[in-house]
């Protein structure tokens, strides 16, 4: 038993309700509030709400963490507004903002082209009864343009979204927080597009005036700095990327916790930042974890645990594993075209991505087959390498995953034919050091691939020279400072 000063611990009661005290029903997360203080049954918080209407924003927010509702409370919070405005006049404010509200929540979960549908008919609403520039209108507008956004509509999102800049810009001033968030808005619209050194200007000019006017630690700065982030990755510079990704993510992950769904937009692309380090096994694990907690927090078909599941096949590739990338992008394809549709941008990258891991797969079994036949005929050194020179197009990673893969046989028929063929022994050359590295940590470190890859990295250019230098000098350096060392002990 646990003692105090005070005498015999008590055990710890089962969380409770916020609102009705009550912990016999199952309870759920609602917000970012810590602990017990997040744990409400979903119909004590809907029915909480609807005592305060018409003050909207107990639908939107909660009082205490001061964040918006997310997961399942935000859905039935928003149907319960919708349901509250429909008995108020049909072009009244009040129910042109319930109507937005259930809107976003849509959004949230996935399901654009409704959301697409409520917005075009609320901004036609707010443009006959409050006019073309009224602030209201603006947002219908700008949530319009994040729908078609959001359905690959990327071109004529921009234009909208750049409309909708310059009116806030003339009418509510640069500084405001609804101008700042049409700012971040064309930016990702641009790098959609692939613009990525002009987006990467925008968020950071974002990024900048969000730090002064809001602070470093509000959602919307953090947002901001994850999209500079993620620009600056697009564009190469892994490094002040993988920086900001990192300090995003331990600032939300202090903020909102660690299943809040920003939290988890952040966790995937900090194992983006470890995949562009070529930490493909790392990757791999912080993809996989992430999107656990994506299919719990957010569903199986959300779009942002397809995107995390899509890089997971990506990471499990590049480590030459393509049968079980392609399993697990055929699942991805199959939710896309059921939620986005066959023509979403999405859908197309998944489609040519399951073709390149299955062609490569099969790569993979031709490489195993031809190094079991006998015959040492020219030809099938050339189907060796084209199947190689395939495996290593997905990086050199994948090439040395399948040779850790291969039998001591195909090994040493593969060393045999490298020594008659320049081009097969070149390929293979580049891809050794990563070869060689995951094998010194593993069971096989004594088996023949160390030799072979010796082989392969003492031979032909002088590139593989200084890679055998690196390879060679740290091992007897090694030998000699423990050869003195045990002479000293003695």
């Amino acid at each position: 038993k646990c003692f105090s000063i005070f005498g015999p611990c008590q055990p710890m009661s089962q969380p409770e309700c916020r609102i009705c005290l009550d912990a016999t029903e199952p309870l759920t997360a609602v917000c970012a509030c810590r602990g017990s203080a997040g744990l409400v049954h979903t119909s004590c918080l809907v029915q909480a709400a609807t005592f305060q209407w018409p003050d909207i924003g107990a639908f939107e927010c909660c009082s205490t963490c001061q964040q918006a509702y997310v997961g399942k409370a935000s859905m039935e919070l928003a149907e319960a507004a919708r349901k509250l405005g429909e008995q108020e006049a049909e072009d009244s404010p009040l129910r042109l903002r319930a109507a937005n509200l259930l809107a976003n929540a849509l959004y949230a979960h996935g399901a654009f082209s409704d959301t697409a549908r409520i917005h075009k008919a609320t901004l036609a609403s707010r443009r006959r009864v409050l006019g073309d520039e009224h602030p209201d209108t603006l947002v219908s507008q700008n949530n319009l343009s994040t729908a078609l956004f959001a359905q690959g509509q990327y071109s004529e999102a921009a234009r909208a979204f750049s409309d909708t800049l310059e009116a806030r810009q003339r009418i509510l001033g640069p500084h405001h927080l609804q101008t700042l968030q049409s700012a971040n808005n064309l930016a990702s619209a641009l790098y959609a597009q692939g613009q990525y050194a002009q987006a990467a200007a925008i968020y950071l000019d974002t990024l900048r005036t969000r730090e002064g006017v809001l602070g470093p630690d509000h959602p919307d700065t953090l947002v901001s700095q994850n999209n500079l982030a993620t620009a600056l990755f697009a564009e190469g510079k892994y490094k002040a990327a993988s920086e900001l990704f990192a300090r995003t993510l331990a600032t939300r992950r202090r903020i909102f916790g660690h299943s809040h769904p920003s939290t988890l937009q952040s966790a995937n692309n900090f194992a983006g930042a470890l995949f562009a380090r070529e930490d493909f096994i790392g990757a791999a694990a912080a993809y996989l974890d992430t999107l656990k907690q994506q299919q719990e927090v957010l569903g199986v078909r959300h779009p942002l645990a397809l995107h995390t599941a899509a890089n997971y096949a990506t990471s499990v590739a590049a480590q030459g594993l393509f049968a079980d990338a392609a399993e697990t992008l055929a699942t991805v394809l199959a939710a896309r075209r059921a939620t986005l549709g066959h023509d979403h941008p999405d859908t197309r990258h998944a489609a040519l991505s399951l073709n390149d891991f299955v062609v490569a797969g099969g790569a993979v079994s031709a490489l195993k087959q031809a190094l079991e036949l006998r015959a040492d005929a020219h030809g099938l050194q050339d189907a060796v390498l084209d199947a190689l020179t395939l495996i290593a197009d997905h990086r050199g990673a994948a090439v040395a995953g399948v040779l850790r893969d291969l039998s001591n046989a195909s090994l040493i028929r593969l060393k045999k034919m490298a020594e008659t063929n320049s081009a097969l022994h070149d390929l293979i050359a580049d891809c050794v050091p990563l070869a060689v590295v995951p094998v010194a940590e593993g069971a096989r470190t004594r088996g023949l691939l160390p030799t072979i890859a010796a082989f392969f990295a003492t031979r032909r250019t002088r590139r593989s020279w200084r890679r055998a230098c690196r390879l060679v000098v740290p091992v007897f350096c090694a030998a000699v400072l423990a050869f003195f060392l045990d002479r000293f002990r003695r």
